[in-house]
């Protein structure tokens, strides 16, 4: 039995009617001193998980202590030590088999088992989740146990739709759901994954003869492009089916990269990535394939449009939802506490977000800093954030699900503590679909205020200076960017811009809806050290000085601004906790930008004044084959080779702020 981490806390003793031993991997109590599993019993330890027999085994046990008033007691899965005095310190969570890492991110397997028995509606009664591992790619697979009297009349095919449905990331999708009679248990009652493990997985579903003809085979160019997943995917084993999403079965965005080349092997055809990621069924690509054989260029990019175009915006962005805080009797109106701030960030691991905790932690007046959405508290920007300050406190979760992937008692807790929101969290991707980047980005951002809605929480969200190419204009100014302004635009920008965009108007409409104080931030072009590596002009201006060349840049138009990070996360914390708060029913717009602004066409001569050297003009192609050569990130060479595929200019328009640097 180990710990995941070796932080220590001190946690006290057990409250009265509540008995807590430390145990060992035998349940037998440790010496004094001694790390052990924290082991509650007592009148309020409930009777189990609902719906999950095999979890309620693994985590509810009999407790045959005489000091127990109860026969059950609950494994909470924390170690913990006891001191002399009877109080106990907390050192971490058990490395469980239950919690993995896929593509670098945390995974609670129970978690996924669980939707998987809640989505069935009674259909599932029993389900277990592994990871497999085939040629260096891993990928999800579900076992289930059907109920006796709703089993389904064909389960392959029942659990090739359920799958998909399962109200999770994609990342947390089994790639393949596998029937059994029961699922294997150890000697101890455990659920013996080892054993689930071992099983072969069939290399096709398996279907009932009576509904086997209503299954679909694959079409000539779906088994051609099984034929590149394949490929690309190293040959995992799973069944790949109409329904199978390529993320799902062990892809990523660097096989995608694989997966375009394969496509223009195959097929001829040179299908754009953002079109991929959007496409990312392999029946949706089969079609996506199929429609731009015989069509230019131009009519894919009208395609692409049209798709996005297809989206209702108003609907999208409607607050309608919050209806139940309009009424002034029902709003609970938040005294502002200036003295022992909570603050609740969202982002914090990343680049932006990692300056922001480092401002909130030097101010006296914040006491507490949670920091939520925290997808792998393993990371070593988030083992840096937690060792910086006994003031931040870390929450694991995803910005997909409800209740950002916390407990909606944990959540409901926090947020009925918060005393100002910092919402910087999001998919920052310059090649994923607006469909892609619905959930995490808009979908938080709405989650955020039906948290914090009925306490007017002074909510501050980071967007994007992206936004204000929706505005059509040449200088920027610091407002919101109405729907009827945006509509002729939103085809054009990528989904990252959309999402921000339809965040901000849903913030407005929520201000207007419910009077929730907001303040929108959108920071130009960020650098300093520690700039994602695949930010495009941090790539651009990086590699360009390291080459001494530059793009050719003719159809480039505006201007380039350039603020530290230091700089944004300074003047965002002072906004949100020393200036005056925003008033209430108001929602306000502050531009951190303009430290550095370079007119593009005079870019190589600020690089040149720079470095002291002469530079180079290269094409976009030759400058993206050199620099690739010295390490550019082949995601941001392929987004550049798109840009310099398109004949319209690319346009950064000037931000009008009110900032003094």
């Amino acid at each position: 039995m180990a710990a995941s981490s070796e932080t220590r806390i001190p946690i006290g003793r057990a409250l009265p009617g509540y008995h807590v031993h430390l145990v060992d991997d035998d349940m037998q109590p440790v010496p004094l001193g001694w790390p052990g599993q924290i082991l509650v019993s007592g009148a309020a330890v409930a009777a189990g998980y609902l719906n999950n027999e095999s979890l309620t085994r693994e985590k509810f046990i009999i407790n045959r202590s005489p000091s127990s008033l109860t026969s059950r007691g609950y494994l909470t899965g924390d170690m913990a030590r006891m001191l002399t005095d009877g109080s106990l310190v907390y050192i971490g969570r058990i490395e469980s088999d239950s919690q993995i890492k896929l593509r670098g991110i945390r995974i609670e397997l129970n978690d996924i088992a669980a939707s998987i028995i809640k989505t069935s509606d009674g259909v599932v009664a029993n389900a277990a989740v592994v990871v497999r591992d085939a040629e260096q790619n891993s990928f999800l697979v579900a076992y289930v146990v059907f109920s006796a009297n709703k089993a389904p009349s064909d389960p392959a095919q029942y659990l090739e739709q359920l799958l998909p449905e399962l109200p999770l990331p994609v990342y947390m999708r089994p790639a393949q759901g596998i029937p059994l009679d029961r699922l294997p248990m150890s000697a101890s009652g455990k659920l013996d994954r080892k054993a689930l493990s071992a099983l072969e997985l069939p290399s096709n579903p398996i279907h009932t003869p009576a509904s086997k003809s209503t299954v679909d085979s694959l079409s000539q160019t779906e088994h051609r492009l099984k034929g590149v997943w394949d490929e690309a995917l190293g040959h995992t084993g799973i069944p790949i089916t109409k329904r199978s999403n390529f993320f799902a079965t062990g892809g990523n965005s660097l096989l995608l990269l694989k997966v375009q080349a394969g496509i223009l092997q195959e097929f001829g055809q040179r299908i754009a990535l953002t079109e991929l990621f959007r496409a990312s069924t392999l029946a949706s690509l089969a079609t996506t394939i199929e429609s731009s054989i015989g069509t230019t260029a131009e009519d894919m990019t009208d395609q692409v449009a049209s798709s996005s175009s297809s989206i209702n915006w108003l609907v999208e962005t409607d607050a309608g939802d919050l209806s139940e805080w309009t009424k002034p009797q029902q709003m609970a109106i938040l005294t502002r506490n200036t003295a022992s701030l909570t603050v609740v960030v969202s982002g914090a691991t990343g680049f932006l977000g990692r300056a922001i905790v480092n401002q909130l932690q030097e101010l006296g007046n914040v006491s507490q800093i949670h920091c939520v959405a925290v997808r792998n508290l393993e990371s070593d920007a988030a083992r840096l954030l937690e060792q910086s300050t006994d003031k931040v406190v870390l929450h694991a979760g995803d910005l997909s699900l409800p209740f950002l992937g916390m407990l909606e008692e944990e959540a409901r807790l926090l947020f009925s503590e918060a005393d100002v929101i910092i919402h910087n969290g999001a998919d920052v991707s310059f090649m994923k679909p607006y469909e892609s980047l619905r959930a995490p980005n808009l979908g938080s951002t709405k989650e955020f205020v039906r948290l914090v809605a009925p306490r007017q929480v002074p909510f501050h969200f980071v967007s994007t200076a992206g936004v204000g190419l929706l505005a059509g204009k040449d200088v920027v100014e610091e407002c919101t960017i109405s729907s009827t302004d945006a509509a002729s635009s939103l085809s054009q920008v990528d989904g990252y811009i959309a999402s921000k965009w339809a965040s901000e108007t849903y913030l407005e409409n929520a201000t207007h809806r419910t009077g929730l104080p907001v303040q929108i931030y959108r920071p130009s072009s960020i650098t300093g050290d520690g700039a994602p590596a695949l930010d495009i002009l941090h790539n651009v201006l990086q590699f360009s000085r390291q080459m001494r060349a530059v793009p050719e840049m003719t159809r480039w138009r505006g201007h380039l601004d350039l603020v530290d990070v230091h700089l944004v996360a300074r003047g965002l914390v002072h906004r949100a906790i020393i200036a005056e708060p925003v008033e209430e029913s108001r929602i306000t717009v502050l531009h951190l930008s303009g430290e550095q602004v370079i007119p593009v066409e005079d870019a190589k001569q600020y690089l040149e004044k720079e470095t002291g050297y002469r530079f180079r003009i290269l094409s976009i192609e030759g400058w993206v084959v050199e620099a690739e050569r010295l390490g550019l990130h082949p995601l941001v060479g392929a987004y550049l080779r798109t840009i310099a595929s398109r004949e319209e200019p690319i346009y950064f328009p000037r931000l009008q702020t009110s900032m003094k640097w």
